[in-house]
């Protein structure tokens, strides 16, 4: 077939006169589009944008090599997306070259099996930015790999139009791979499943609750650099779960993190001199809420977090969306801490399995797990700092780790049923521990208030 090139011409008339001629060209400036239809597939080299009614095809393929460029748009796979696709891959290598970006409002339906591969710096899989507010549905069966950016990424948005938020949804069996360490500052960088903002932002302040992502049961997320938390929710942004497993590999890389910030907007040299044209929000912190099963792994010898909660308004929570509790089967490896307000709430039931400490630091700071069935529990509880830490045991639940309470904490203790707990009790000057018993539930542990502390327990006939 018999190539032509088509010159420069407004975008939408070029866009129709490339498909027009079944095997088409678009020029938009110095950076050339080859649309390729085939049958009922679609592929092309450069950004989506450039080639028209790409939803009539039940295939499109996209494969950029450019980095990323605005004028001329060059380097993103999808940009400024709306309408729905149906089967999408895309592959990109350029620098900051993401798999989509949407920078305006728009509101896109992609089908089934999605599938984005990004190797360029920086460059994320899906990318919803703080200049729009848009509302992005992915199908099942979503495959995302990222070397070095986010792979689904929801800013917080600073537009009012439609609805005022940006959105995600991905579907069930979703899997969630990215390589890079993680960063917050003035790049987004390294994360799994993102609902927040960065530090430095350079295109005007976002609004609060504005970016939310949920993700539908079945999903793998894995993460293997530094500080590349799996699931990261932060000022403000919300995240919802179905079941999910997730593993991360790198040091300080938290499964799911929630966090609150500061916002800084202006250039981001303006912000580093401290100039009074840069303005400076907090936000409070982010929220994720887990309405399934939860399978979490991390590597606690690198100072990496299972489930971490910390700053005013930051939640992780046993919830559905619409805030009811919901109780799910937990397999958690690593520590589950909450530090300055943060809140960790989880209801375990099933064959839960805890291997990892409890930690409440900070007064405000909650750490509250409910263990039901059969749930095994084999970490220490600590509080300190006027931290608290609640945790109740029924069924046939069983915990054999310590109970500390330092500088003020709390640990607040029930149990019933058949319920047992083997762990020691340990307060210093001024931590509390107290507990109430009831039914067949047994302690066997020791108990030590020597220093000064109070342990209060309120054991029932049948309880030893």
């Amino acid at each position: 077939m018999k190539k032509e090139t088509v010159t420069v011409f407004p975008i939408v008339l070029c866009r129709q006169l490339a498909m027009a001629f079944g095997f088409g060209f678009c020029l938009a400036g110095p950076a050339l589009a080859v649309c390729t239809p085939s049958g009922s597939k679609l592929t092309t080299d450069n950004t989506l944008y450039y080639c028209g009614n790409p939803g009539q095809y039940d295939e499109v393929e996209i494969n950029t090599t450019q980095n990323m460029s605005l004028t001329p748009l060059t380097g993103y796979g999808m940009y400024n997306q709306g309408g729905t696709l149906n089967k999408v891959t895309v592959n990109t290598t350029g620098s900051q070259s993401d798999a989509l970006m949407q920078r305006s409002s728009n509101n896109l339906t992609i089908g089934d099996d999605l599938t984005i591969v990004t190797t360029g710096y920086s460059a994320d899989g899906l990318n919803l930015a703080v200049t729009g507010a848009s509302n992005l549905v992915v199908g099942d069966r979503a495959n995302i790999t990222t070397t070095s950016g986010v792979a689904v990424r929801a800013n917080l948005s600073n537009q009012t139009g439609n609805g005022g938020k940006n959105v995600i949804t991905l579907g069930e069996n979703a899997t969630i791979v990215t390589q890079a360490n993680g960063e917050n500052t003035s790049q987004g960088l390294g994360y799994g499943i993102y609902a927040g903002n960065r530090t430095m932002e350079t295109e005007g302040m976002p609004q609060v609750s504005s970016a939310e992502v949920t993700v539908g049961n079945g999903s793998v997320i894995q993460t293997a650099g530094n500080s590349a938390h799996a699931v990261y929710a932060n000022k403000t942004g919300e995240i919802y779960l179905g079941n999910t497993t997730i593993t991360t590999t790198g040091s300080t890389a938290h499964g799911l993190a929630a966090e609150d910030g500061e916002v800084w907007s202006g250039s981001t040299l303006n912000c580093l001199l401290g100039n009074a044209s840069c303005i400076k929000q907090s936000f409070e912190g982010g929220k994720i809420h887990l309405a399934g099963d939860t399978t979490i792994t991390v590597d606690s010898s690198k100072g990496s977090y299972a489930i971490f909660s910390s700053g005013t308004g930051s939640s992780i929570a046993s919830e559905k969306a619409d805030g009811t509790s919901v109780a799910g089967v937990y397999n958690v490896t690593g520590d589950i801490v909450a530090k300055k307000e943060g809140q960790i709430v989880l209801n375990a039931n099933g064959a839960s399995q805890f291997t990892g400490n409890l930690v409440s630091d900070n007064a405000g700071s909650l750490v509250q797990l409910a263990y039901d069935n059969t749930s095994r529990v084999t970490g220490n509880a600590t509080a300190s700092d006027s931290g608290i830490v609640k945790q109740t045991y029924s069924g046939d639940a069983v915990g054999t780790g310590n109970l500390n309470a330092t500088t003020g904490g709390q640990v607040q203790l029930t149990m019933s049923e058949r319920s047992s707990l083997s762990g020691n009790m340990v307060t210093d000057a001024t931590g509390s521990i107290s507990g109430n018993f009831s039914g067949n539930a047994r302690y066997t542990g020791s108990t030590d208030a020597s220093a000064g502390g109070s342990i209060s327990l309120n054991l029932a006939n049948t309880a030893t």
